[in-house]
């Protein structure tokens, strides 16, 4: 492992674009289908 610390930090600071972008992705996805099945409609009585 001869990675300089700037090396070592580029690579960590890719990981965690990549977990909030995956994140970001299923929070869409999430909002998404709770539109179209109608869930986020509420109730009406």
């Amino acid at each position: 492992m001869g990675e300089t610390l700037t090396q070592q930090r580029r690579v960590s600071d890719e990981g965690l674009r990549v977990v909030k972008l995956c994140q970001r992705d299923r929070s869409v996805l999430w909002l998404i289908s709770m539109i179209l099945d109608g869930t986020l409609k509420g109730s009406t009585g």
